[in-house]
């Protein structure tokens, strides 16, 4: 059986995230609408958490 290696823990991930919505922000203040686009299934998924 193959071990598998936990590369980010959920706390990680989720300061990812919020960090990419702060970016995505902070470049488009000036912007009245932002669209974020992901492809199904996790770009989506991706996408709503940002």
């Amino acid at each position: 059986m193959r071990q598998q290696n936990k590369i980010l823990n959920q706390d990680k991930i989720n300061k990812i995230i919020k960090r990419i919505a702060f970016q995505i922000h902070e470049k488009n203040q000036n912007e009245s609408e932002i669209f974020l686009i992901g492809i199904y299934k996790n770009g989506y998924i991706l996408s709503e958490l940002i």
